[in-house]
C-alpha cells in the first residue's frame, strides 16, 4: 500500500458514525457490466482507482462507509454540506483520474469534452433525513433504515453517471 492509501485508511478508522438526521449517498458505476466484459484487466485497475478516489474523498468530508457491493458504495454523512462537498470533489477527481486506455477506448468510459465525461461515469443518489441505525451482526458496521435511505437509493437508480 502506498502512503496515501495508508493515511486514508487511518483517517477512515477515526471517523464518527453519523446518527439521527443524516445524509445517505448511494453510488454506482454506470455500464460496469459491459466494461468488465470488454476488458477485465483494465477494469480491475480502474476499479482500484475508483475505490481509492471515493474513499479518500469521503474521508476528507467526514463520511462513513456503510457498505460496498461490487463497484457501488453506500455512505452516510452527518451534515448535508459534507455530503455535497464529497460528491463534487469525487466527481471532479474521477474526471481527472488517470484511467487505463481500455476504459477510455470503451463507449462507457470514453472522453467526451462536450458532456464532461472521461472514465467511469458514476451515478450518485443523495437524500437527508431521520434514520434509525443498527449494527450489522457480521460486519460490525452501522447500517441505516428510513426514508432517507430509500429515497437516496431510488435517486441513484434513476440518475445518469458523470
Amino acid at each position: 500500500l502506498d502512503d496515501n492509501t495508508v493515511r486514508t485508511m487511518q483517517t477512515i478508522k477515526t471517523l464518527r458514525v453519523p446518527e439521527g438526521e443524516v445524509t445517505i449517498i448511494y453510488t454506482d458505476v454506470q455500464g460496469s457490466t459491459s466494461l468488465w466484459e470488454a476488458d477485465p484487466i483494465s477494469m480491475k485497475k480502474a476499479t482500484d482507482i475508483h475505490d481509492s478516489i471515493i474513499r479518500k474523498c469521503y474521508a476528507d468530508h467526514g463520511g462513513y462507509e456503510i457498505t460496498t457491493e461490487g463497484d457501488a458504495f453506500n455512505l452516510a454523512f452527518q451534515h448535508p454540506a459534507d455530503a455535497i462537498g464529497f460528491a463534487l470533489k469525487a466527481q471532479l477527481q474521477l474526471y481527472r483520474a488517470k484511467w487505463p486506455e481500455g476504459i477510455l477506448n470503451h463507449p462507457d468510459g470514453c472522453h467526451n469534452e462536450k458532456k464532461a465525461f472521461r472514465g467511469f461515469r458514476v451515478r450518485f443518489g443523495m437524500h437527508h433525513g431521520p434514520v434509525t441505525s443498527t449494527v450489522h451482526e457480521t460486519t460490525g458496521r452501522t447500517i441505516y433504515q428510513g426514508e432517507a435511505v430509500d429515497v437516496a437509493k431510488a435517486i441513484e437508480k434513476m440518475s445518469h453517471g458523470g
